[in-house]
């Protein structure tokens, strides 16, 4: 992955060494590598104006991409936001004071995909910058990361720029993720949490080869453009980026354009991704000699559809199994499963058996891993048998070991007979060990 960098220069216009607050409505940095449709609301006049590369970005504009748009954002202090097809983001707080390096940055992102390199204010205090999500917010300390908001308002967040295991001589950064009260940090280049509305989020796990691929912002029509150099390059021509001016004259400071440029690679999360590999059943048999691990989790499950489903109906995703550590063997424990509320209009779906309470239930009597090889992903009816008498329906679901600690488990449910509606059900959920042998 490559990261462009562009450097801004502040020379002093005089002695003054205070700095006024910038106000909604003003110049804080400019868009560049704008692709299809890109508009920003703006804070005061309320005219939604069409964007593109060179144009500048005042306080509190609500950018907006539609399905094939992308911008990048750079403000002052080098912070660079990135959003891609179907997103939104708006810059609620920027100040900065080019003398001391120090200031604040609040970004707000409600829907999409984005990604972020952090610039001199979070450098200089990490603490003073924010990304508020849907559900829960992000803190990034020096370094890149990246996010998808998902239809349910849960957002995948990973860290994508150098960690506090770099060996390119970078400064190690991080990003805490916070929601319910609760906070995760994240330290090592392609690893994630995903934040569920009122959840805790969840434990550090290794991003899967889709999982990463759902971070990237380029519209799908649209690879290999968009190439982030430009920023400054149209900047420079179309004199746009020479309207940060208004913000300087209001802190005595005159800006000038360095003509530095670097381009540098960092070991992100694809450069991270590719070189360690998914998470392996020899990685899972290495984990621990011996005991037995109790994992759990709660996600949710969606039906839609024309019929019983045309308001779509959730209702939530329950995974609990065991793994014996030393005779290498997933599930087997009592009331280990993966089941469903289904609920009345789930349960009216031909071909969906619901059991007392209105429970779809797959049982896991128990598989060997002793011998399995390859990435740590056992597949319902599959390398994975189950049981119950739903067990058959749940065939296809797909429970993925990111780490000996964390299983993302994306389900597949099939109705005996077709649904008569149309109705189609999707969820997922990611279990953690909690108690007993845990690595």
């Amino acid at each position: 992955m490559k990261i462009f960098k562009i450097s801004l220069v502040f020379i002093f216009a005089g002695a003054q060494t205070g700095f006024a607050q910038i106000q909604v409505g003003q110049p804080i940095g400019v868009a560049g590598a704008v692709a299809g449709r890109v508009n920003a609301l703006h804070p005061k006049t309320k005219i939604d104006r069409p964007m593109s590369s060179g144009k500048e970005v005042v306080m509190r504009d609500k950018v907006t991409t539609k399905q094939r748009g992308r911008l990048q954002v750079l403000l002052l202090d080098e912070t660079a936001f990135t959003i891609g097809p179907n997103s939104e983001i708006t810059i609620d707080e920027f100040d900065y004071d080019p003398f001391t390096q120090t200031g604040k940055v609040v970004a707000n992102v409600t829907k999409g995909v984005f990604r972020l390199v952090t610039g001199k204010i979070a450098r200089k205090k990490p603490s003073a910058m924010k990304v508020t999500l849907p559900t829960g917010t992000i803190g990034i300390r020096g370094t890149i990361a990246a996010g998808a908001i998902r239809s349910d308002d849960s957002v995948l967040v990973a860290l994508l720029g150098p960690g506090s295991g770099n060996n390119a001589g970078e400064r190690p950064g991080s990003i805490e993720v916070t929601n319910a009260g609760q906070s995760v940090t994240l330290t090592r280049p392609g690893f994630a949490s995903i934040i569920r509305p009122g959840q805790a989020p969840t434990p550090p796990f290794n991003l899967s080869t889709q999982q990463l691929a759902s971070l990237d912002t380029k519209p799908a029509a649209e690879a290999g453009a968009g190439d982030p150099e430009g920023t400054e390059k149209v900047a420079k021509k179309t004199g746009e980026l020479g309207k940060a001016k208004t913000v300087a004259q209001a802190t005595g400071i005159k800006q000038a354009q360095s003509a530095e440029t670097t381009e540098s690679t960092t070991d992100g999360a694809q450069s991270a991704a590719n070189a360690s590999g998914a998470f392996s059943f020899a990685d899972l048999r290495g984990a621990l000699a011996s005991g037995t691990g109790l994992f759990s989790g709660v996600g949710t499950v969606t039906c839609t559809g024309t019929g019983n489903c045309s308001a779509a109906q959730t209702a939530n995703l329950d995974l609990h199994f065991s793994v014996n550590w030393g005779t290498q063997i997933f599930g087997g424990g009592s009331g280990d499963h993966l089941a469903f509320e289904g609920g009345v209009e789930i349960c009216a779906i031909g071909g969906v058996t619901c059991g007392p309470g209105g429970n779809v239930e797959a049982t896991l009597p128990g598989q060997s891993f002793a011998s399995l090889s390859g990435d740590a992903v056992f597949t319902m009816g599959s390398n994975l048998t189950t049981g119950g008498t739903n067990g058959s329906q749940f065939d296809g679901t797909t429970l993925t070991f990111t780490d000996a600690g964390t299983v993302e488990t994306v389900l597949s449910f099939n109705p005996l007979i077709a649904p008569l509606s149309g109705e189609s059900l999707s969820g997922e959920v990611t279990a953690t060990c909690g108690s007993g042998a845990c690595p």
